[in-house]
This record gives structure tokens, C-alpha cells and sequence, in this order.
């Protein structure tokens, strides 16, 4: 394993690169087999920064100390390397190299291979959706919502500006839109506005069901069926109507207790039902494995591995684990799908990511594959278990 500090990250003229036998050589370029540590900018693929904040580790160079200084000289543009004595910047080094060195042996490189580094590519390429701009203004000056419906404002091209998520904002990993089109605080209504770049083409969404629902009921060793809140309906909650199942569900996972079942039950069912709700998913069972982990490493892991810092109240706990690993399942789901869309040399694109799921923009003559497109998000990498998709239409 070779590891290069860049000239940018470095404040020097050229790329530092270590060898695995720890030798040190400077170069020109950065050798495409080499985790690279660069400041400048996510680098595509083996970037020591990313691994680094998935395993919370501080990678900051120069040291905080030393930065200050050099601010109050006024030398920050000055290259650090030509500045600091050659004894400091050895030392300096030497410490940077060990942490770096011992970020690349932690579990977090494999997440990030396998797990963050193609999701992130995916975010990353997603084309540019068009946008109906007369729609856009009927609901700006019908339905208000002004703030998030202008950052879909398309160009003389009539497309959206280019959309960059944030993976880190949030302890769990889900998504926040950092750049561009606010797809996630998108009223529901006001999807229309999202329009095919094909003529006769539609804006399709591929949506997980009942993801979080299925991943906790996968964890405590079912195999649920398509419509797990039916399903729980009648074989655990005795009949109990389909809404009130999925609201004790709900109150399950994020811990809000049997007062979201007020009113849809009868009075004093609501503590039978999330008793059975609970045991179904066997909470107290999970909740004690990652309570146990947090207290012995701190933090939990999600079920690809993805570090989750966390509180010690049980129902944060379990409901930080589900939910963390529901975005992985998704985004692996969707990568899986789009690699499908390449194999099949398709002209459909995928434009947005919505938590639970991807809107794609689907060439007429390619809707025969919709349900193909389904079958293999279906098949998520890490479970034998299948997650079933919905796909509607969000525009013709």
C-alpha cells in the first residue's frame, strides 16, 4: 500500500509518496495505485481524508499551533515546506504518516471500498434533470414554498443546476443536499416539475417499501413479505387495521411509545401492541448487542460497517443502527441499479436521490426495463432477503 501527500496538501512543490517499506520519494504525479491525502478536494477513488472522517479521525496539517503562527506572520500563502524548519516538518510527518498509517488499517477502508466510495461516485454522476418552468412558477405563486422550488430554477438549457449530497452532515450518513436542486425538502405536489429530457420519456422514482420496517424485521431473522404492515396485521397484531400496524411500527423504530396509536385503536391496545411489535422485532435483543458495542468501542456499526456515533438511550441506539443502515441498503440497491443501466448500454439516467428513492429519467423506448430495473435493486449486496421497489411515474 502506497500512500502520497500532495504538493497542495503539503505546501510544497512536489507530491510526497511513501513507499509500503516506509521509503520516501518526491514526484510529479500521483501514482493511480496510491491512497492519496489531498485538501483540495474529494480525490475520486482511495482518499485517506474520507476513510479519516468515517473513522472520526483528525488528519488537520499543518498542526493547529503551527497554523496559528503562520496566520499571525501573515505567511499563509507562503508554502509550508519552504517555512518550516526541516526539523519541525519531519517531525510533523513522521506524526502524520503514523496516523495516517493507522487510519488504513481500521475497519473503516473496507466500508469505504466497498460501501461509501460507489455510493459517493453515483451521487456524484447523476445527470442534470429538466425542469418545466411554467409549472414551477403555477405552484411559486400558488402553493408558496418559494425558497426551495428557485433552486430547481432551470438554465437557458432548461435543465437544473447539478445537485452535490453531504454524507457526513448527519450521524446516520443520510443524505443533505450541500449544492443545488433541494430535492429532499421537495413538496410532493410540486414533483411535476421535473420533466423527461426524451420526448415521450418519463421521470420514473424507484422507492424501497417499508425500508427501515424490513431491515429491523430482517435483523431479528424474518424474511418479511412485500407488504410487511399487512403482514404483521394479521399473523402478530391479530387483525389489527394495516395503519395502526405500520403507526406501531413507526412508534417502534424512533421510539415514540403507544401514543401515536391514540385513536386508532381501541382504548388500551396500545401497550399489547407495541409488546408484540417489540418482541416481533426482538428490540430489547438488538438493542443489547449495540448497547454493548458502544460501551466497548464507542460507537455501533451499521450493517455494512459504517461508524455511528450515538447516545446511550436505548430506542437512539436502535433507531440510529436502522436507519444508518437503511441508507446503505438503499444507495447500495441503486448503485447495483445503475451499473444495470450500464451493462444494458441504456439511454435512461438517473437524476436525483431521495433517502429511499431514486428518480430516474427513462427514455421511451427503454420502459420495458422498469421492472427489470426493480428485480435487481431488489437484490441487495450483504442479504438474502429481497427489497422490493415500487416504480411510478412522476411526469410524463
Amino acid at each position: 500500500m502506497r500512500v502520497c501527500f500532495t504538493s497542495h496538501f503539503l505546501g510544497a512543490a512536489e507530491n510526497l509518496l511513501i513507499s509500503e517499506d516506509g521509503k520516501t520519494s518526491w514526484t510529479q504525479h500521483v501514482p493511480d495505485d496510491a491512497w492519496v491525502l489531498d485538501d483540495e478536494h474529494i480525490w475520486p477513488a482511495r482518499d485517506i481524508a474520507t476513510v479519516a472522517k468515517l473513522a472520526n479521525v483528525d488528519l488537520t496539517f499543518p498542526d493547529e499551533p503551527t497554523s496559528t503562527v503562520m496566520h499571525q506572520v501573515g505567511a499563509v500563502a507562503t508554502p509550508w515546506c519552504s517555512i518550516i524548519p526541516r526539523w519541525k516538518l519531519l517531525n510533523m510527518l513522521r506524526h502524520l504518516t503514523r496516523d495516517v498509517m493507522s487510519v488504513l488499517n481500521t475497519s473503516d477502508v473496507g466500508y469505504y471500498s466497498n460501501t461509501y466510495e460507489p455510493s459517493r461516485r453515483l451521487l456524484s454522476t447523476l445527470a442534470r434533470c429538466k425542469i418545466d418552468l411554467a409549472r414551477l412558477r403555477a405552484h411559486v405563486g400558488v402553493d408558496g414554498n418559494q425558497d426551495v422550488l428557485e433552486t430547481f430554477l432551470p438554465d437557458p438549457t432548461g435543465f437544473a443546476k447539478p445537485i452535490t449530497y453531504d454524507q457526513f452532515r448527519t450521524r446516520t450518513g443520510r443524505l443533505v443536499v450541500a449544492n443545488g436542486p433541494r430535492i429532499l425538502t421537495l413538496k410532493r405536489t410540486h414533483r411535476d416539475i421535473m420533466v423527461s429530457r426524451w420526448k415521450g420519456g418519463k421521470v420514473v422514482a424507484f422507492d424501497y417499501t417499508s425500508l427501515e420496517a424490513r431491515i429491523a424485521a430482517i435483523e431479528a431473522g424474518h424474511d418479511p413479505s412485500d407488504d410487511i404492515y399487512s403482514d404483521l396485521s394479521s399473523r402478530v397484531l391479530g387483525g389489527a387495521p394495516r395503519s395502526a400496524a405500520k403507526l406501531a411500527v413507526l412508534a417502534t423504530m424512533f421510539g415514540a411509545g403507544g401514543v401515536m396509536l391514540d385513536g386508532s385503536v381501541e382504548p388500551g391496545a396500545e401497550s399489547w401492541m407495541m409488546a408484540k411489535i417489540r418482541d416481533y422485532f426482538a428490540v430489547n435483543e438488538v438493542t443489547a448487542r449495540l448497547a454493548s458495542e458502544l460501551s466497548e468501542v464507542g460507537h455501533i456499526c451499521n450493517k455494512y460497517g459504517r461508524r455511528v456515533q450515538t447516545s446511550h438511550q436505548d430506542n437512539i441506539i436502535y433507531s440510529s443502527y436502522v436507519q444508518s443502515s437503511g441508507v446503505d441498503v438503499a444507495l447500495n440497491g441503486f448503485v447495483t441499479m445503475c451499473e444495470e443501466l450500464r451493462r444494458q448500454a441504456l439511454l435512461s439516467v438517473p437524476v436525483f436521490v431521495l433517502h429511499d428513492a431514486m428518480f430516474v429519467d427513462m427514455h421511451p423506448d427503454e420502459f420495458m426495463y422498469i421492472d427489470g430495473l426493480c428485480d435487481v435493486g431488489s437484490k441487495v449486496r450483504g442479504y438474502t432477503q429481497r427489497f422490493p421497489l415500487k416504480a411510478k411515474a412522476v411526469t410524463e
